[in-house]
């Protein structure tokens, strides 16, 4: 429940900036107009589909949990990652970053106890050998509630 909760979170900073957002496990896009509750958004207008890279960076792409767009090009990756493997994330944004031209932000969004896990995985020789380490952020919990806390002035 905590990674729904978080993705939502995040989701709705998102939208409220106006750009489109990709949610996981599934290429479609949507553009959001509004929001009633932390689970229920409205949608306005469904894109078809994310950009066509290739068959195989889509399949990883569609995995990854939300992504932020800026006139339907990628801008910014988040895996929420409460219960799943760091590694697993960080192996998906490695394939997004060595194929699709200007990704360079990405997020790896856990509790605060998985920092630790998060610092080694990222210092993998794979990881610093194509600049990963220096594009991928550790964000607890608490980061998400306080970035929205900052913005809102308001608990979610």
């Amino acid at each position: 429940m905590a990674n729904v909760f978080v993705q939502n979170i995040i989701k709705k900073i998102e939208e409220d900036f106006g750009k489109l957002i990709k949610v996981g496990n599934s290429n479609s896009l949507f553009e959001i107009s509004s929001i009633s509750t932390l689970i229920y958004f409205r949608y306005s207008k469904v894109r078809n589909k994310l950009p066509l890279y290739s068959t195989d960076i889509d399949n990883i792409i569609s995995e990854i949990d939300v992504i932020w767009l800026e006139n339907l090009k990628p801008v910014s990756f988040f895996e929420v990652e409460h219960s799943t493997p760091i590694y697993s994330g960080l192996l998906r944004f490695n394939d997004v970053l060595l194929s699709v031209a200007g990704a360079d932000n990405f997020n790896i969004v856990a509790q605060n106890e998985r920092e630790s896990k998060f610092s080694k995985e990222i210092r993998r020789p794979t990881f610093k050998q194509n600049k990963l380490i220096d594009k991928v952020t550790f964000l607890d919990y608490g980061n998400i509630y306080n970035w929205y806390y900052n913005l809102y002035g308001r608990k979610y």
